[in-house]
């Protein structure tokens, strides 16, 4: 994950790592984080609510096909 405009991040823009899946299977589990709770809560419910879409998408990346980024409010 990628907060704009963050300057405490001591990776970059980067204020998180999140695996989203072992040997094929769903499993969420956030490696470090700089975000909130509140904020981790939300990644995890959006990330389980939209599992199969976002493996499709990242198939579509390695394949070199263009995606749209979506935004979750």
């Amino acid at each position: 994950m990628v907060r704009r405009g963050s300057k405490k991040s001591h990776r970059g823009d980067t204020v998180a790592k999140i695996w989203i899946e072992e040997n094929g299977q769903k499993k969420i589990d956030i490696a470090w984080s700089e975000l909130s709770a509140d904020e981790e809560a939300l990644i995890i419910e959006a990330i389980d609510k939209h599992w199969e879409e976002l493996n499709r998408l990242i198939d579509d990346v390695f394949a070199g096909k263009k995606i749209q980024i979506k935004r979750i409010k």
